[in-house]
C-alpha cells in the first residue's frame, strides 16, 4: 500500500511531459513546416488564380453551327454509304446511278455520256465523268466490278459524224455528203456519216457536213459493228469527198473563240460551244487535261489535238475567298455546296484567310480538294 501511493507523487508524473532540448527543437522545426505549408498553400492560390474563361454568347453559337454542319454533312455521308452496292458502270441503268447519290440530271448525264460509245476499261475511267471528283471517286471504288471481258477486250471502235436526230425518218437534206446511215433508239431516229478509222478522216467528212443545212454535227466513237441502215439518196458524183483540211495553228484554250476552237480536230460548233461555256464557270483553263473535264471530249481528241493547244493558267480568273459569297463559291464545278458553306462559315467566325493554304483549315476541304482548286482561289 505504501509503494502505490508513493508513485502517485506529482514528482513522478512530472517526468511524462519533460522534454529534452532536442526534442523541444524537432518540435519547433515540424511547427515551422507546417506553417510553411499552409501559408504556401493560400498564397499560391491567391497569386495564382485564374478567373474561368467567359466565352461570348455569339462565338457559342458560331461554334455549334460549325458542329451541327459537321454532323449534318457526316450524315449525309452515312447515307450515301448505306446506299452503296457493287456495280458494272457499263450496264448500270439511270436508276441505279440514283441510288449511288446522283441526282436525275447527273444520272442521265452518265447514261447519254455511255451511249456516245464511252467504255469503262478500268475503275479508273469513272473519273472521267465530269460528276464524279476524287471525293465520290474514293467512295465508289470499292464497289466498281467491270467485267473481265471488257476490262482485257476492249470493243473496236470507229468514227462517225452524227449528223443529226429525229422524231421521224426523213430523206431529204443529205444531198452531196455522200452514204448516210441511220439507226432507230426507240425514240429518234439518229443519222451519221459513213465509219471512218481516224479522227482525220472523219474530221474532213465533218467539215462538208457543217457546211449542209444541218446544225451541230459532231464526231461521234461508236462500235464498228453498229447496226445502221443506209438511206437511199441521189449522190453529185462531181462533188468531191473531202474538202481541204484547215490549217492547224496553236489554240489557246482560254482566249479562243468558237472559230478558234473549230479549227481542232473533232471539234465542232456544238463542241467548241460547251468548251467556252465550261471555261466561263471554270474561271479558264491551267491545263489541256481538264478539256476530258467537258461532257463529250474524249481522250482521242485530246491526243489528236495536243500538240496544238495550250492553257495560259496567268488568265484564270481568280476567286476572292476572304470576299466571296456561299452562293458565288458553289458555282465553281470543283466546289460544292456543302464545302462552299463550310469555307465562308470559316471565314465568318475566325476572320479572313491570311495565306491561300489556310482553306484547309475548312473541315470539308482535304489535300486532294486542295490541290484541286489551289490555282482558282486567291486572298486579295
Amino acid at each position: 500500500m505504501f509503494l502505490v501511493q508513493q508513485s502517485m507523487k506529482p514528482q513522478n508524473l512530472k517526468k511524462y511531459f519533460t522534454t529534452t532540448i532536442s526534442e523541444r527543437r524537432g518540435t519547433i522545426v515540424l511547427l515551422a513546416l507546417l506553417f510553411g505549408l499552409v501559408s504556401f498553400y493560400w498564397v499560391d492560390d491567391w497569386i495564382y488564380n485564374v478567373a474561368p474563361v467567359q466565352i461570348e454568347l455569339e462565338e457559342l453559337a458560331q461554334i455549334k453551327k460549325i458542329e451541327e454542319a459537321e454532323k449534318t454533312y457526316q450524315k449525309e455521308i452515312a447515307k450515301e454509304k448505306s446506299n452503296l452496292f457493287q456495280f458494272d458502270p457499263n450496264t448500270l441503268e439511270k436508276e441505279g446511278w440514283q441510288k449511288l447519290g446522283f441526282s436525275s440530271k447527273q444520272a442521265s448525264s452518265i447514261i447519254k455520256f455511255r451511249k456516245s460509245g464511252f467504255t469503262f476499261y478500268k475503275k479508273e475511267d469513272l473519273k472521267k465523268l465530269f460528276v464524279v471528283d476524287e471525293i465520290k471517286y474514293k467512295q465508289l471504288a470499292p464497289f466498281i466490278r467491270i467485267s473481265a471481258q471488257k476490262e482485257l477486250i476492249p470493243e473496236k471502235k470507229c468514227y462517225r459524224v452524227f449528223i443529226s436526230g429525229s422524231p421521224k425518218l426523213i430523206y431529204k437534206g443529205f444531198e452531196n455528203l455522200g452514204q448516210i446511215f441511220y439507226r432507230n433508239t426507240g425514240k429518234e431516229y439518229q443519222y451519221y456519216s459513213n465509219s471512218y478509222s481516224s479522227w482525220d478522216l472523219a474530221e474532213n467528212q465533218l467539215k462538208i457536213i457543217e457546211a449542209s443545212v444541218f446544225t451541230n454535227p459532231y464526231i461521234k466513237k461508236v462500235a464498228c459493228n453498229l447496226k445502221l441502215y443506209p438511206i437511199k439518196i441521189k449522190v453529185d458524183s462531181t462533188r468531191k469527198a473531202f474538202i481541204k483540211p484547215i490549217k492547224k495553228q496553236i489554240v489557246n484554250l482560254n482566249t479562243a473563240d468558237t472559230v478558234a476552237l473549230k479549227t481542232l480536230s473533232g471539234i465542232g460548233s456544238y463542241y467548241a460551244s460547251k468548251i467556252i461555256k465550261y471555261r466561263t464557270k471554270l474561271g479558264g483553263f491551267h491545263s489541256k487535261d481538264q478539256l476530258l473535264e467537258v461532257y463529250g471530249i474524249d481522250p482521242e481528241i485530246l491526243s489528236v489535238n495536243a500538240g496544238f493547244i495550250k492553257a495560259d493558267a496567268s488568265l484564270i480568273q481568280k476567286i476572292n475567298i476572304n470576299t466571296v459569297t456561299k452562293e458565288e463559291l458553289k458555282a465553281h464545278p470543283y466546289i460544292k455546296w456543302n464545302i462552299a458553306n463550310s469555307i465562308v462559315l470559316y471565314r465568318a467566325n475566325h476572320g479572313k484567310y491570311q495565306e491561300i493554304e489556310d482553306i484547309k483549315k475548312s473541315v470539308l476541304v482535304n489535300e486532294d480538294l486542295y490541290q484541286k482548286i489551289k490555282v482558282y482561289i486567291t486572298i486579295k
